[in-house]
């Protein structure tokens, strides 16, 4: 399933908006995120805007979506992230 299948924008500020007012009809929000992590509601926020993959995977399962729906553009095709990972595989 794509991105645009579920409605989800593909410019960032607009998907933030959108990512919000769907975890107000999940009764969740970035602050919840944030307790559940130990971070601040900030850092989840600014996950919106940059790379952080624990955040990322918190927010879609926080809406029952794939990491790689709600942020396509940090994944290629085949679902496999853009980035690497801290922590993962042997990356400092």
């Amino acid at each position: 399933m794509r991105s645009c299948d579920l409605g989800v924008p593909g410019d960032v500020r607009a998907r933030s908006i959108w990512v919000q007012g769907r975890l107000r009809l999940r009764a969740s929000s970035f602050a919840a995120i944030a307790r559940e992590l130990g971070i601040s509601s900030r850092a989840v926020g600014q996950a919106m805007y940059a790379p952080n993959h624990r955040v990322e995977q918190a927010i879609a399962r926080h809406l029952n979506l794939e990491p790689r729906i709600l942020f396509q553009e940090r994944y290629h095709a085949d679902g496999t992230r853009l980035h690497a990972v801290r922590g993962k595989a042997g990356v400092p």
